[in-house]
């Protein structure tokens, strides 16, 4: 919703400008349907003023509902039985077979895939991205745009200075979930219509999200998934592991991190335990894991920024103590 309404606008300003935008988006395989349908509609109303790219690589993404496969790769050929759709096959389609990117590394995350997508597109020449996230969708959104040690475009506060001749900029940073639906209907926008169907079966409009399906913040959304296109969620369950458990068991305790800990454990024996459950070669990357974080931790911590330190002395001096050395802890 967030990324439609920026690009609503955006399509206007290049009509009135007479310039075309570079559009990309990563088809994540595990879609509705309803939003691949979205994706065409808005791609063909406006493909006078759009160069669109559709990403169809194999990339690795976050699986939050499986110890076992933590993550899972989209569109990855082994696979190709039992992908949730078939590749699509419009004109705009990359994939394996047409790949014009020399940046991408097979299995690649996504958020390195877009670091890099904006310096391809501008050639050398000086090129903004825009990003349609909004601030109070997450903390981490917020920092993204808010922190204040970081290059600007000319001082814009909403922009991020990438590469020499690359930025990021979010223009809706500091819109409203409300706005969005406000600026839809007052200017009779297109959006993806699962949304109506959300709104339909009761979700509230802030806990509405078309994410990657199998993100920590999407992943309570899964029991829609089933009930809005059965046929689509039946391909989803054979081809993620975990995601039928995330259904039935999104928003319970053991879906969370919250455990209390078990009579007689340490956490430390806890820990232990819950290792020699996994198979082998799933416990040996935790264990290579919690190494390498235990070992940064011992011997660099986690410091503090002098900056972040004289802003909390500022604000609270009666609350902490400053040592002005470093201890193991930062």
């Amino acid at each position: 919703k967030d990324s439609a309404a920026l690009l609503n606008l955006t399509i206007d300003e290049a009509r009135k400008h007479g310039r075309k935008i570079g559009v990309l988006f990563i088809d994540l395989e595990a879609f509705y349907q309803k939003t691949i349908e979205f994706i065409e509609r808005i791609i063909q109303a406006n493909i006078d003023v759009l160069e669109p790219y559709w990403v169809c690589l194999p990339m690795e993404s976050q699986n939050s509902l499986s110890y076992l496969e933590p993550t899972w790769i989209w569109w990855d050929k082994a696979k190709k039985p039992i992908w949730v759709r078939p590749m699509p096959e419009n004109k705009w389609v990359i994939n394996e077979d047409n790949n014009p990117f020399d940046f991408y590394k097979q299995n690649m995350p996504f958020e390195e895939f877009v670091k890099y997508f904006p310096a391809w597109y501008g050639r050398g020449a000086s090129t903004a991205s825009l990003v349609g996230i909004r601030s109070t969708e997450s903390l981490n959104r917020f920092r993204a745009i808010a922190r204040k040690n970081k290059d600007t475009f000319r001082g814009c506060n909403y922009s991020t200075k990438i590469t020499e001749d690359t930025y990021n900029f979010y223009p809706i940073y500091d819109w409203t979930v409300e706005d969005i639906w406000i600026y839809n209907g007052r200017n009779n926008k297109d959006y993806n219509r699962l949304y109506d169907i959300f709104y339909r079966a009761g979700v509230s409009i802030y806990k509405m999200r078309v994410d990657e399906p199998f993100g920590n913040e999407a992943k309570a959304g899964l029991n829609l998934f089933r009930v809005i296109e059965p046929q689509t969620w039946a391909r989803v369950v054979n081809r993620v592991s975990g995601a039928n458990f995330g259904n039935i068991y999104g928003g319970t305790k053991i879906m969370s991190a919250d455990y209390n800990l078990p009579k007689n454990h340490t956490w430390k024996s806890f820990c232990k335990f819950l290792l020699a459950t996994l198979p082998e070669e799933t416990a040996t990357n935790y264990k290579r894991k919690f190494i390498k974080f235990i070992k940064y931790w011992k011997n660099v911590g986690c410091p503090l920024r002098d900056d972040f330190i004289a802003e909390i002395e500022n604000a609270r001096p009666d609350a902490i103590i400053n040592t002005h050395e470093f201890s193991n802890r930062g």
